[in-house]
């Protein structure tokens, strides 16, 4: 219940935020507009937040977790495969989700109209997610990468909420999603990676991943 009212009222706020969030909003020409995002992208922060919602820099921490315990003995051999996996599971099925999502609701991103709801009729490029804003799938993976890691080290969550919340951020100042889009999103991949874990912990006696020494 909590995350559809956070929902709605991220719904509430979505074209307000589209025209006074985004880089280039008041810029007085498209040219002038063209420009602002030409400088946002060249950022190299704004890249790391951008990429920070994509798979790779996840596989790079994966391998970080199983290469930190090899050589140790076999339970924390385990230990950092299984870390490993539940990240990337997490990662996998919350961008994968929010594709598939996307396909459902069928709502353009809000450059297609100003800002304005419009939607893809289902009769018009059924199998494609191009230009299709809801859920983000750059949100969802960033949150199930973020989720997922505050379930491995609870103590530094507020790093990893941090990098979902960054790379949200970077989708609504391209103005490439609305802030209802990023909020499904973190929503989806929260049940996503509970439902992870929660497997996780059943096929494994009921250990949870952050409970393992």
């Amino acid at each position: 219940m909590p995350w559809l009212i956070g929902l709605a009222l991220a719904m509430c706020w979505d074209r307000a935020a589209y025209l006074h969030v985004r880089v280039g909003a008041n810029s007085p020409t498209p040219e002038t507009a063209a420009s602002a995002a030409e400088w946002l992208e060249a950022r190299a922060w704004y890249q790391l937040l951008y990429i920070l919602g994509t798979v790779w820099p996840w596989l790079i921490v994966a391998a970080a977790l199983v290469f930190a315990d090899i050589g140790a003995d076999a339970g924390r051999a385990r230990r950092g495969v299984r870390r490993a996996v539940f990240l990337i599971v997490s990662v996998l099925l919350s961008g994968g989700a929010a594709e598939l999502a996307k396909l459902a609701c069928r709502r353009l991103r809000p450059e297609e109209a100003d800002g304005w709801y419009r939607f893809r009729p289902w009769t018009e490029d059924f199998w494609s997610a191009s230009n299709l804003g809801l859920p983000s799938s750059h949100a969802a993976v960033a949150f199930g990468a973020a989720f997922a890691m505050c379930r491995v080290f609870p103590r530094a969550a507020s790093v990893f909420l941090a990098v979902g919340i960054g790379c949200s951020i970077s989708r609504l100042l391209a103005g490439a999603h609305f802030l209802s889009d990023v909020f499904a999103g973190a929503g989806l991949a929260f049940f996503i990676v509970a439902g992870v874990y929660a497997l996780d912990r059943r096929n494994n006696r009921g250990q949870g991943i952050d409970e393992i020494g």
